[in-house]
């Protein structure tokens, strides 16, 4: 599962590295998807075009040594033991050590994840409503099947939302912006809470306390998160949204945290990089780069989220080394 993961998430990273601002962003959220699930769901698909067949013969030959020295281990102790010598069962083989290495790091980063959640639930339990006639307007207009509430939090340097059920767009108290700024970032923060996004994040989370050992993991970790703020970034253009006066609310936001927070690292500013640049250069996607996503994501669902068909010739040997 972790192998077959990788490879969907390698062929994304290599995807995203020489198209990320020439196809639509929701062409990286399918892919992220698609390796979720692969990595959490221990399924298996045959398909003819699978990357895996490949290895087939090869996997073949190792499967018949294999099944041999097994038949020839159980004939040697199903011998009869001479005289009146006892023959003592062979041991059970339990846990590797590596397995429990696997099983107390997963623990470990449930433990976290689950501390981080109580923590983050504390930190917001102050907050206050944004009592504003602007966004009490602007809510108006904005509905969802579930209600969507604006608070104000002193303990925040940007905006997020949280909730799934009940979702939360959260403001920094400080948050200093004009009413068309402020009418985007929550236009932002609304789009996170359509499309469900704090649900992709908590099984993203998931995913990575599961495969904590695969580095890929961590590194779709960090760029899922940030292809979900260039899909929000790209919906809140679409929706009307002026570029340059998007753009410049972004920066602003950021001198406001990076003042607050001086220790920004280069991961923080190179992402809010990437999200200028995209959305500088953003130009109406043509239905050729539709059907060129929705064809990247097929080909690469088929050719590592499944399994290569098994040949007829495993149930032979099994049959004969029975």
């Amino acid at each position: 599962m972790s192998l077959s993961g990788g490879c969907i998430i390698l062929a994304t990273l290599i995807i995203r590295m020489l198209a990320v601002q020439r196809l639509p962003k929701r062409l990286f959220s399918a892919l992220w998807t698609v390796a979720v699930l692969r990595l959490l769901i221990p399924f298996e698909l045959p398909s003819r075009f699978s990357a895996w067949g490949l290895l087939r013969p090869k996997a073949e030959r190792t499967f018949a040594a294999a099944q041999t020295g097994a038949a020839a281990e159980r004939v040697v102790q199903n011998m009869p033991v001479p005289g009146n010598a006892v023959q003592t069962p062979a041991p059970i083989i339990g846990w590797s050590a590596w397995q429990w290495i696997w099983l107390i790091g997963m623990l470990f980063g449930l433990g976290v994840l689950v501390l981080l959640y109580r923590r983050g639930i504390s930190r917001f339990r102050d907050a206050e409503p944004a009592e504003i006639p602007q966004i009490h307007a602007w809510l108006r207009t904005h509905t969802l099947r579930r209600t969507v509430r604006v608070l104000w939090s002193e303990r925040i340097d940007a905006p997020l939302t949280y909730g799934l059920l009940r979702p939360v767009i959260l403001l920094p108290r400080a948050l200093n912006m004009d009413a068309p700024a402020l009418e985007l970032i929550l236009c932002h923060e609304w789009i996170h809470i359509r499309r469900l996004d704090a649900l992709r994040k908590l099984a993203l989370a998931l995913t990575l306390c599961v495969h904590w050992f695969n580095p890929l993991v961590w590194a779709m970790l960090v760029l899922a998160n940030r292809d979900m703020e260039l899909i929000c970034d790209e919906q809140v253009l679409r929706m009307g949204g002026q570029r340059r006066a998007y753009a410049l609310a972004l920066i602003q936001m950021e001198v406001e945290r990076s003042a607050s927070a001086p220790l920004c690292n280069y991961f923080s500013r190179n992402a809010i990089e990437e999200r200028i640049t995209a959305i500088m250069k953003m130009k109406k996607k043509s239905a050729l780069s539709a059907i060129l996503a929705a064809v990247l994501v097929l080909c690469t669902a088929a050719a590592f989220a499944t399994t290569a068909f098994s040949a007829p010739s495993d149930a032979r040997i099994s049959m004969k080394t029975a």
